[in-house]
């Protein structure tokens, strides 16, 4: 039998699929931290009700908060990255992806799934009038950028189910 774990908020299919679909790795990045982030807020403000009073702003903010109350690196280590190379590309005029920027994205959600991606795995996307499949070891590095950050985003799914509330007052 196999475990399942669904996610406890609306994430946004249609953009996750533009981010990987899109030509221009801007457009990628943008796409798929402003889900990630959108997942930190949920998680924050499930673990804390009463967040609200930190008015957290960023994901960065979020996710050391997260560390601050117990949650081990490992889990958010992906989306840190993540956010590294976003504000490379919205402060440093970064406009590629680089194959270090995947390798250390990569060594990041393999940290956090406790196993190696393997060059075979597959992302199918279909729909009514299409399919597309997408093999890890022949993805482009947006591609991969786009399937590692998948992954974070339910790594970071997880953290409500794996972790206890916490009160401030």
């Amino acid at each position: 039998m196999t475990a399942s774990i669904s996610f406890n908020f609306d994430v946004n299919s249609q953009r996750l699929l533009r981010a990987i679909e899109t030509e221009d790795d801007i457009g990628a990045v943008i796409r798929l931290h402003f889900e990630i982030d959108r997942a930190y807020e949920h998680v924050v403000k499930t673990l804390i009700p009463d967040v609200a009073q930190l008015k957290h702003r960023y994901m960065d903010e979020r996710i050391r908060f997260l560390l601050a109350i117990g949650l081990p690196s490992i889990r958010v280590e992906p989306a840190r990255v993540i956010n590294g190379i976003r504000n490379k590309f919205a402060h440093d005029e970064k406009e590629a992806f680089s194959t270090a920027d995947i390798e250390r994205l990569s060594l990041a959600v393999e940290a956090m799934i406790g196993k190696q991606i393997p060059s075979n795995f597959a992302l199918i996307s279909k729909k009514q009038d299409s399919y597309r499949e997408w093999r890890y070891g022949d993805m482009s590095l947006k591609e991969k950028f786009c399937f590692l950050g998948y992954l974070t985003l339910s790594g970071v799914a997880t953290i409500e189910n794996d972790f206890p509330k916490v009160s401030l007052v």
